[in-house]
């Protein structure tokens, strides 16, 4: 009661309590760079924040933040070693946004057994750095994973066509799908917590395209469709209810771009709150045979590492 009153936020209070853990434990804290994430990650697109408030408090944190985090102007070398194998050395002097990358071979990791990675610096300045792994699974059928994300698939007849048109074989754990017909695709996503900048990608196989409504002349898809509209930013308006925040959200209509292309369906959402999430389109099968799907993912575009992925699925395409 009152809060609006008080001109209170969660920005605000964030602020409020990330300028107070460095007046008392100035860069000892461990929560106060995840603060400065935090308040970071929530800037609008315009620039700003939620209010004249916020950004009153958050910009008073943030310098307050600059001044004891990066008083040091940065000026040291660092050295890049796993076990006895030397992975690189780089300078730098002065400010910067730039960000320069050192890859080493797996081939060369993996000669080597299990060993400590170590970066080592020397002179004054605070070093930001991701550690990341490229690589490609060896099978086809991969299982689904679970680092943020939960992520889940399901094909069936689009609209009020046949059922029997896509159905899935138990036996040959594969779905069937009649040559010709329209099949409503249905990714699943949930998460536990508030995410930022968030890419759901789902591979199509082969024999199927996407319906796109928004190019003239194209095919009707569901009308329930992810893609047939709807604004991600009146979430109370179909009145589900979030089970992890105790809010009214749309699990449909969530997406503030998608994109339809021939291979692969996306959808992007820059905050999004903890629940359970639907993305929907319809394809039409078109091409006969037999088909490998890649998993569904869903990642934050800006820190990978938190992802998650679906199961690859067996897809047949069959004359009627």
């Amino acid at each position: 009661v009152g809060r609006h009153i008080m001109l209170n936020s969660n920005r605000r209070t964030d602020a409020v309590m990330l300028e107070a853990l460095i007046a008392v434990d100035g860069t000892k804290n461990i929560l106060s760079p995840k603060l400065c994430k935090g308040l970071l990650k929530h800037k609008l697109k315009s620039g700003g924040w939620g209010s004249t408030q916020e950004n009153c408090w958050v910009l008073v944190a943030l310098v307050r933040y600059f001044h004891e985090f990066e008083k040091h102007v940065p000026d040291f070398k660092i050295s890049l070693w796993y076990g006895a194998l030397f992975g690189g050395k780089q300078d730098w002097k002065g400010r910067s946004t730039e960000t320069k990358q050192a890859l080493v071979p797996m081939r060369a990791v993996q000669a080597l057994g299990d060993n400590n990675f170590m970066i080592h610096k020397e002179g004054k300045g605070r070093l930001y750095y991701r550690i990341g792994l490229s690589y490609a699974p060896k099978a086809l059928r991969l299982s689904a994973a679970n680092y943020g994300f939960n992520v889940s698939r399901t094909y069936a007849s689009a609209g009020d066509d046949d059922k029997e048109n896509v159905v899935f074989d138990a036996k040959e754990q594969a779905w069937r799908v009649k040559l010709g017909e329209r099949v409503k695709v249905t990714v699943t996503m949930i998460t536990t917590a508030k995410r930022f900048h968030v890419a759901l990608v789902d591979f199509l196989p082969a024999g199927l395209e996407p319906l796109n409504p928004a190019l003239k002349g194209s095919p009707k898809g569901d009308e329930n469709d992810s893609a047939s509209g709807g604004d991600p930013f009146r979430p109370c308006s179909w009145g589900h209810y979030n089970p992890y925040t105790f809010r009214c959200y749309s699990r449909h209509y969530w997406p503030e771009h998608i994109n339809l292309r021939d291979e692969r369906a996306e959808a992007f959402r820059s905050l999004l709150w903890p629940g359970i999430y639907e993305f929907t389109y319809t394809a039409r099968a078109t091409t006969e045979g037999t088909f490998v799907v890649p998993p569904a993912k869903a990642e934050e575009m800006y820190s990978p590492e938190i992802f998650g992925r679906s199961a690859s699925e067996k897809f047949a395409v069959v004359k009627a």
